[in-house]
């Protein structure tokens, strides 16, 4: 394609027809006013011609003196073009919202993923990475890597090291937590192991000592279970530090009465639900009025990837007076109380088993608990 035609059609060409009137004297007017025309042919009693857009509109004066009527018949080029395709109002908020996602997306951070933690929950770690200023839909530039290590490393002694990554538009936090020395017993002293609780054995593991038991033997507490005494032949004998553990099955009851004057219950319970769209949250419904609430987030994810769009759903709820309840609901009521009263022993302790009775107006939990019952005891020698 020549130059010229690549002109013409940046600028637009018409195709015209030239009826009734005097073509002739009208092709001369148009080469006297500088009017370009090519492809010049008469077809019959029809003169058919091309010229620029800009070159029609002065051929009309032409023709209106020559007696010439004037049609269209093509119409080429990118004038044309862009006219055809004009764009609407919707259509161009679009693009303009599109090429700012573009930009927004390309230099913001999608997703943090956090890895290598055991004691710290991710959710703390987020939260401290939060408040150092990374957490997704923030621009990448403005993120410190420095800065969100230190401040993590800092808030929890648990980490030993830590490191923020870059992966694109993800962001990675690896953990590194201090290991935990073996334990080491102390040697020093004599002492055997007993029974702390009453409590059938399941299984008993000595590091040192002689062990008294076996598996499956029903102990009371203060009975004897791992021996640091020895004795030797000839009458004599020595002592060491006895040391061990023995998980056993052991029983525990807890008590609780019925007056729920001085509990709270749950009265209502409303959910909010918003979408997350790079750092904006779009609430489709009112804020809550909750005295308690709580939330959680699901992102829109694939099997190599997370986009920072989601759903965050939130749940209030308030708390009232445990007055005038159903007789079942202040049971549960006080089963819960009962249960949260017990809650620091389970620490140590894993429940197997629970059997709730009402008892005088009150609940009854006999729990079925397996824990570590053994406890060192120091010997006491004759002078």
């Amino acid at each position: 394609m020549s130059f010229i035609r690549i002109f013409r059609m940046l600028l637009g060409t018409v195709r015209f027809e030239a009826r009734e009137g005097f073509s002739d004297r009208f092709v001369n007017l148009c080469w006297s006013m500088g009017i370009p025309l090519w492809n010049v042919r008469r077809e019959g009693e029809v003169l058919l011609a091309d010229t620029g857009l800009k070159a029609y509109k002065k051929a009309r004066s032409a023709a209106k003196r020559a007696g010439v009527r004037l049609h269209v018949v093509k119409k080429t080029g990118l004038p044309f073009l862009l006219r055809r395709n004009r764009l609407r109002r919707g259509l161009a908020a679009g693009l303009v919202l599109a090429g700012f996602f573009t930009l927004y997306a390309g230099s913001a951070v999608w997703s943090v993923e956090v890895s290598g933690n055991r004691t710290v929950t991710s959710s703390q770690i987020l939260a401290a990475a939060r408040e150092a200023g990374l957490t997704r839909a923030v621009p990448r530039r403005s993120v410190d890597p420095v800065c969100v290590r230190r401040a993590i490393a800092a808030k929890f002694p648990a980490i030993h090291w830590c490191s923020v990554n870059f992966r694109g538009a993800n962001v990675e936090i690896v953990i590194r937590e201090k290991k935990t020395g073996v334990k080491v017993f102390d040697e020093s002293g004599a002492y055997d192991v007993v029974a702390a609780k009453d409590g059938q054995i399941e299984m008993i593991d000595t590091l040192r000592g002689k062990v008294q038991v076996k598996n499956l033997d029903t102990v009371t507490a203060g009975q004897l279970l791992i021996s640091g005494l020895y004795e030797k032949t000839d009458g004599t004998g020595y002592t060491v530090h006895a040391a061990g553990r023995c998980l056993a099955l052991t029983n525990a009851v807890v008590f609780a009465d019925g007056d729920n004057a001085d509990r709270s219950c749950l009265s209502a319970v409303k959910r909010r639900v918003s979408l997350y769209v790079f750092g904006f949250r779009i609430p489709l419904a009112f804020p809550l009025r909750k005295t308690c609430a709580s939330s959680s987030e699901r992102d829109l994810c694939g099997r190599d990837f997370t986009l920072p769009l989601g759903v965050i759903c939130e749940t209030g709820y308030e708390l009232a007076p445990a007055t005038g309840l159903s007789g079942g609901r202040q049971v549960l009521l006080a089963c819960a109380d009962a249960y949260d009263r017990y809650r620091d022993a389970l620490k140590n302790a894993r429940l197997v088993a629970a059997e709730y009775h009402r008892d005088d107006g009150g609940v009854r939990i006999a729990l079925r608990l397996r824990e570590d019952i053994a406890e060192e005891r120091e010997i006491v020698l004759p002078e």
